[in-house]
C-alpha cells in the first residue's frame, strides 16, 4: 500500500491525472507482489490484494451514490465515471504486472534453455545425464 502512495501520489499531483497515476501505482503495486511472491512461493494475489486496497477508489464510489440520493444526477454521472476510470486504471496496471512478470519469467527459462543447448547439456528427464528414464505413473482401474 505504501509503494502504491508513493507512485501514485506524486505522480497525480504532477500529471493532474488521477487514473494514469492509479495504473502507474497499481502496475508498481503488481511487480513487487510478484517478486514477494516468488521469494516466499506464495501467491502473488495475496499481496496484490493486501497492496491494492489502499488505491480502491471507495471515496469516489461513496459521493457517487450520495449525489443520487439527493437528486444531483449530472455531478453523480461525473463522479462514476472518474471512479470507473480510476478502478479500470487500477485492473489494467495489475493485469500489465502480471504480463510482465510471466514474459520475463518466460524469457529467462527461454534464456537457461538456449544456454544448456549451447553448450551440449540437457535437462530433460529422459536424458542420460540424469539417470534411468521414468516410468509413468499406473494407471487407476475406471
Amino acid at each position: 500500500g505504501a509503494l502504491g502512495w508513493a507512485v501514485a501520489a506524486p505522480l497525480a499531483a504532477a500529471s493532474g491525472s488521477t487514473p494514469m497515476a492509479d495504473f502507474a501505482a497499481a502496475t508498481a503495486i503488481g511487480l513487487a507482489s510478484e517478486l514477494v511472491a516468488v521469494l516466499s512461493r506464495r501467491p502473488a494475489s495475496v499481496y496484490i490484494a493486501c497492496g491494492i486496497i489502499p488505491l480502491v477508489p471507495g471515496a469516489g464510489m461513496y459521493y457517487t451514490m450520495l449525489q443520487y440520493a439527493r437528486g444531483d444526477a449530472l455531478e453523480a454521472q461525473a463522479t462514476a465515471l472518474a471512479t470507473l476510470a480510476a478502478a479500470g486504471a487500477i485492473a489494467a496496471g495489475i493485469a500489465v504486472s502480471g504480463a510482465l512478470a510471466r514474459l520475463l519469467s518466460l524469457r529467462r527459462i527461454a534464456a537457461r534453455a538456449g544456454l544448456a543447448r549451447a553448450t551440449g547439456r540437457s535437462k530433460s528427464p529422459t536424458s542420460p545425464s540424469r539417470g534411468r528414464r521414468r516410468s509413468p505413473p499406473p494407471s487407476r482401474p475406471g
